[in-house]
């Protein structure tokens, strides 16, 4: 009974004090949501701009070679500075697939990838 009394005698004063919380509450979970969606869009821009950089750098990797001379290696009158000049592109190639793995595997598949291009190059 003296609740209900309390409830009746004092509702102005309660009905500020559950807006005043509602609203703070309010702008608490507003703003955990806003930096929530800014990681995930920053996130899924820098993966979206690795896979364009990759494949960007493939179809000049995929020019490149396809303009090599082949006979030219196979008969081994390429030089050694040409040579070096080939596995720059393969490289480029190898470090986008790196990037993009990181984005896209899970960390626990990322990490044996990593040690296996490193063994490569």
């Amino acid at each position: 009974m003296l609740l209900i009394k309390n409830l009746l005698q004092y509702w102005s004063q309660l009905t500020l004090l559950l807006g005043v919380v509602g609203y703070f509450v309010s702008k608490i979970t507003e703003q955990r949501f806003k930096r929530k969606e800014v990681k995930f869009t920053l996130f899924e821009k820098q993966k979206a701009d690795s896979i364009t950089a990759f494949i960007k750098d493939y179809i000049i990797c995929e020019n490149f070679f396809s303009g090599i001379n082949h006979h030219e290696i196979m008969s081994k009158s390429i030089t050694a500075k040409d040579l070096d000049r080939l596995e720059e592109p393969i490289k480029v190639i190898f470090n986008h697939l790196l990037i993009i793995s990181f984005y896209i595997l899970p960390r626990r598949k990322f990490i044996p990838l990593r040690r296996f291009l490193n063994l490569i190059f």
